[in-house]
């Protein structure tokens, strides 16, 4: 189409262009017929580009595009984070958009959990913030999480650097964020919408992340049906827990706690802060495949779902 409207204005161009070289000399016609053909060429993919660009803006600004995408470098998407402490000596971490704070230490019913890192999820072209999220730690498995990592050497002898710079590194951080999960470390995110927006739109996302994981194609293709089985009935879970029809305003709680059992627990808090809201139990996906995929999505590997969050986290876990 694109093409076809182009040769269409070129021979629009070139008739105009007829008509003036009749009151100019011979001479200049040649000239002049090639200026009007690239500037109707340039006129017509001037106007295609500012087409896409208002659809692409529209589209984006109704909340219907559905590609997203994280900052392109860890040291480019490090969020400036301002740490406060309240009246009570309750410590609140503020990332770098609109929400309220995260506090440093969480209550659930399944455990006690301290912040590692906050940040916040965009989505591509202009980069527009979806949600902020924290990853917590349970605190009881700070110690074993510190020995776990005391031993990630092992994995790789030949790397050389901090631990640090081996959680940033794209192979590297998934062997080590694996072997962690693999000893049954308990996570939490605290995922907080800054814009409002739906389950449908929240289940939509987190499926499509976890489909387009390497480990989830990597398990998928085995010849062992049970973890086949197993892994499309998590997946199953997942859009069971998100399949309520209910608006998921900004600055309301979403936790999703991945157990020492390995199956994932959600809980929708309507409200600010976990005192105050009424809580929702959306459901518990089983299988731990599906929960670590989860985990890994946002803490290890190239095409994380918040540069962000996992350059934060990642400090607070080279901290243990």
């Amino acid at each position: 189409m694109f093409k076809r409207n182009t040769i269409q204005l070129c021979k629009l161009a070139a008739v105009k262009g007829a008509t003036r070289r009749s009151f100019a000399s011979a001479a200049s016609a040649p000239s002049t017929a090639r200026a009007s053909y690239l500037l109707a060429g340039a006129a017509a993919l001037a106007g295609s580009s500012a087409a896409y660009y208002y659809h692409h803006v529209a589209q984006t600004q109704s909340g219907l595009i559905q590609a997203e995408s994280s900052a392109p470098s860890a040291k480019t998407a490090l969020a400036k984070t301002v740490v406060t402490t309240t009246d009570e000596g309750v410590r609140l971490v503020q990332p770098e958009t609109t929400c309220p704070p995260f506090p440093a230490q969480l209550d659930l019913p399944q455990d006690k959990y301290q912040l590692l890192g906050v940040g916040v999820r965009t989505v591509s072209f202009l980069s527009f913030h979806v949600y902020a999220l924290g990853i917590y730690i349970a605190e009881r498995d700070r110690q074993l999480a510190h020995d776990v990592l005391a031993e990630a050497k092992v994995l790789d002898p030949e790397h050389e650097g901090s631990l640090e710079s081996a959680l940033l590194d794209h192979d590297q951080s998934t062997k080590i964020i694996s072997h962690l999960l693999d000893h049954d470390i308990s996570l939490d995110l605290r995922i907080v919408p800054v814009r409002n927006t739906d389950f449908s739109h929240l289940r939509d996302g987190f499926v499509r992340q976890i489909l387009a994981h390497p480990l989830f194609k990597q398990l998928s293709r085995l010849e062992d049906e049970a973890v086949g089985e197993s892994l499309g009935a998590g997946v199953n879970d997942l859009k069971v827990a998100f399949s309520r029809k209910l608006k998921a305003p900004k600055s309301t709680i979403l936790h999703m706690t991945r157990l020492k059992t390995g199956e994932l627990a959600m809980s929708y808090y309507q409200g600010k802060n976990e005192k105050d809201a009424e809580v929702l139990e959306l459901g518990i996906v089983k299988d731990k495949n599906l929960s670590k995929i989860l985990m890994l999505q946002y803490l290890a590997g190239k095409n994380v779902s918040s540069e962000s969050a996992r350059v934060n986290a990642v400090e607070g876990l080279a901290k243990l």
